[in-house]
């Protein structure tokens, strides 16, 4: 589910995944045995995030909740952490921005999204998945907790809720406000996919870890709410098994994907150019 933050300004690799992972498949159990007998886990596999306003999934909810100026600081952190002075050719007018700065942040609760989501892991956990400090490149994700408790209480409280078997993690997705309004209320358009960048690594959504090179594809919303604002959407993403490449290579990719060894593209221009990471 993400969370919407208004702003200013190869070689293919191909490791199979295996069915039934004991480790994923036992965890998952447990917790849905915990989620049945009424459990108060954080991690329940049938339960809302602990730090949402809205938790009964007998209720059907959609709603947009603003968050707090206290939590403004965590998120203008992690925007921090993963922001490369590195731009690309697909930051179209203008200098890179030094720095991007937190205005608003709006999470979306909605449980039909939701509920969406938590079917796509419980068939994703039937499957052993890579994780990605196993593939090449950078190692983990840039968006992820920080080992330390001390560390981790600066950066926005979701990034500790996640099941990393599955490679779930938060990535950044750029866009008008509008634009991220409408996507969490329907999730992503797969028909409009590339339509704005272009599909480098094939169809579907595009998100990064760092939150520069989404910040290339976000625009102004030129009237309303959030006039002259840009938004990023930080989106709760399940990889899990990735085709890793490092050109654009459209067929090697579709024949990948095609094959149902995978759930998403790494393509690493990091690794090649020193830019960045993308999943699709």
């Amino acid at each position: 589910m993400p969370n919407m933050m208004g702003t200013t300004p190869g070689k293919g690799i191909s490791p199979q995944r295996g069915r039934f992972s004991p480790l994923a498949l036992e965890r998952l159990a447990a917790l849905m045995e915990r989620a049945s007998a009424g459990g108060s886990d954080v991690a329940l596999a049938r339960a809302t995030p602990s730090y949402w306003k809205n938790r009964d999934l007998n209720l059907v909810f959609d709603e947009k909740v603003k968050l707090t100026s206290e939590q403004i600081p965590k998120f203008q952190k992690l925007l921090d952490a993963t922001f490369k002075k590195k731009a690309t050719r697909d930051r179209k007018g203008g200098e890179t921005p030094k720095r991007l700065k937190v205005e608003h942040v709006i999470r979306m609760e909605d449980s039909n999204l939701w509920l969406r989501f938590l079917a796509k892991r419980e068939r994703m956990a039937a499957f052993t998945h890579a994780p990605l400090t196993q593939l090449p490149g950078s190692g983990q994700a840039k968006t992820a907790r920080p080992m330390s408790d001390t560390e981790a209480a600066l950066l926005p409280d979701c990034l500790g809720e996640l099941m990393t078997e599955l490679n779930e993690t938060y990535l950044f997705h750029g866009s008008g406000p509008a634009g991220a309004l409408a996507i969490g209320e329907n999730g992503f358009d797969m028909a409009r996919a590339g339509t704005n960048v272009g599909t480098m690594f094939g169809a579907g959504a595009y998100l990064a870890e760092a939150s520069s090179k989404r910040d290339e594809y976000a625009a102004e919303d030129s009237s309303g709410v959030f006039a002259g604002k840009r938004a990023l959407l930080l989106c709760r993403t399940l990889l899990g098994s990735m085709f890793y490449i490092t050109e654009s290579d459209i067929p090697k990719i579709r024949r990948a994907m095609s094959s149902g060894a995978y759930d998403a593209v790494l393509g690493d221009r990091e690794c090649l150019r020193d830019t960045y990471r993308e999943l699709v």
